[in-house]
């Protein structure tokens, strides 16, 4: 610890000298160690791993293994062990033994999982690298897989208030209300950097105008190239304005993102489902009137801005605020 803080403190001084103002890793570094400890509470880790269990009871997709919580305690965490299971990203033989239920089955588990995680629950696992996911046969059909989720010491917990922003911030990304997500990007601490948000969440720059979920065009990448919007200190200045939360949310929300992939799950599908589980999380219930007319407004919304762009721009220019 004090070999990293005394790098860190060299590369910010160095940073500093050059004028790259928003360089500072010292608080990203204090950010991380605060974290890093946290995830060496045991104690934590058996909580956030029993809050799990109960939150997925009803969910016989995904399995959380047993805790023996005699066992456990501030230095030891004692679980029942998982064998006869492929890491997530052991996909070749994941396709083989369970042939065509594999590919859509497992990338929509994963992505309910976590939606329910960030929209739902407001407890999101944050450390979902390949060794943390397992799939295994489902204990009551062999022929179908079943997620098992590992490790629940680095969990992003979040309040009601701070989740059902986050839902609202979701919502507006994904209809294309730039105003909207100012303000709310506001509300987290998050000025001009606001911009920002579309380009991590959605894979898609703020004047942007294709379809929701697909790869950044070359117009776009060479505009923030021509606007230097990813240089050191622009980065700089958004990872110290974003809150902590949003950032393992970040992380969350990618690492996803990289798993789905491997099955041939798309953007667009991730989107979408985690849009779904937003508007949940914002009414409370699928079978809702609010739901189906949050529903409803979503696919107006997304159909005009891809197939008739001028007709929303018409009906909803002043709230999509475009990049000068």
């Amino acid at each position: 610890m004090k070999v990293a803080s005394f790098w860190v403190r060299t590369i910010d001084k160095v940073a500093k000298f050059l004028e790259f103002k928003g360089v500072n890793l010292e608080k990203l570094y204090n950010d991380f160690q605060e974290s890093r400890i946290t995830e060496l509470d045991f104690d934590l880790e058996l909580e956030n791993g029993l809050k799990t269990t109960r939150n997925f009871h009803d969910d016989d997709r995904v399995y959380i293994p047993k805790f023996y919580t005699k066992y456990c305690g501030p230095r030891t965490v004692t679980m029942e062990f998982i064998d006869n299971a492929f890491r997530i990203d052991d996909v070749e033989n994941i396709k083989k033994k369970y042939k065509e239920k594999t590919t859509p089955y497992v990338s929509q588990a994963l992505i309910d999982i976590f939606a329910k995680q960030i929209f739902l629950y407001g407890l999101v696992h944050s450390d979902g690298h390949p060794g943390n996911i397992l799939v295994r046969d489902h204990p009551s059909d062999n022929s179908r897989p079943q997620i098992v989720l590992l490790d629940h010491g680095h969990y992003c917990e979040v309040g009601k208030e701070f989740r059902l922003k986050f839902c609202r911030l979701w919502y507006h990304l994904c209809t294309f209300n730039y105003a909207k997500v100012k303000e709310i990007a506001k509300e987290f601490g998050i000025d001009t950097h606001y911009k920002y948000l579309p380009l991590i969440f959605t894979y898609r720059t703020m004047n942007s105008h294709k379809c929701l979920g697909e790869k950044m065009t070359s117009e776009e990448i060479e505009m923030l190239r021509r606007n230097d919007d990813l240089n050191l200190e622009n980065i700089g200045f958004l990872v110290q304005k974003l809150p902590w939360d949003i950032i393992l949310i970040f992380k969350a929300t990618h690492l996803i993102t990289v798993h789905i992939s491997k099955f041939d799950s798309t953007d667009r599908t991730k989107l979408l489902r985690f849009t779904d589980y937003c508007m949940e999380g914002l009414t409370n219930s699928t079978n809702s009137v609010a739901f189906w007319m949050l529903k409803l407004s979503l696919y107006l919304k997304i159909l005009m801005f891809e197939y008739c762009y001028p007709l929303y721009k018409a009906i909803y220019g002043h709230a999509a605020h475009h990049q000068e």
